[in-house]
């Protein structure tokens, strides 16, 4: 598969990722699979985790085991 955005060789791998819900808050989704370009980073995300992804963000509740708690740095003058 060559990357869309500069045609170079795409990888598959596991990464993790951040997706927001319409409430802006953040979901952390980790071990996500997808396809990476070697050349310039671009990342592909199969259509049907992207529809299972999408279907998590837009449920009332998310079932969690684990949570991250990360400290917010604003850069604002």
């Amino acid at each position: 598969m060559k990357c869309f955005e500069c045609g170079g060789e795409m990888v598959k791998k596991h990464d993790g990722l951040v997706f927001y819900k319409k409430d802006k808050s953040p979901v952390y989704f980790e071990n996500v699979p997808l396809n990476e370009c070697v050349q310039c980073g671009e990342k592909y995300i199969d259509g049907q985790v992207t529809e299972k992804i999408g279907n998590i963000l837009n449920a009332d509740k998310i079932e969690s085991e684990r949570h991250l708690v990360i400290p917010i740095i604003s850069m604002a003058a």
